[in-house]
């Protein structure tokens, strides 16, 4: 089977964003399958929003009196929460800065 083709509009898209924006914030949860993808245009924007996404969270976990570890790795690629709910409950929710690369549907 052949795949049909995306056209040439798909193509340029795809080559805009690679362009503009190389890097992306990464969000998975483990608590729901949605994952969140934030585009940016240079390394360290990645980094600074990667930083104020866990700091917003450690600020949300903090007011609702939730247990928590947080950690952001040494070179600002990753960070990690972990929620102690009060009814028991732990969730986990990651942050990685990947690429945009390659063609058709490669995401990094």
């Amino acid at each position: 089977d052949v795949a049909p083709s995306r056209g040439l509009g798909d193509v340029y898209k795809r080559q805009m964003l690679k362009n503009n924006y190389p890097y992306a914030v990464i969000v998975r949860y483990d608590f729901d399958d949605d994952m969140g993808v934030y585009p940016c245009k240079d390394e360290s924007q990645a980094k600074d929003l990667l930083k104020r996404f866990l700091e917003a969270e450690v600020a949300e976990d903090k007011a609702n009196g939730h247990d928590f570890e947080a950690e952001i790795s040494d070179d600002g690629w990753s960070a990690t929460i972990t929620n102690y709910r009060r009814d028991g409950s732990i969730d986990h929710t990651w942050w990685t800065i990947g690429n945009v690369y390659g063609e058709g549907d490669d995401f990094a």
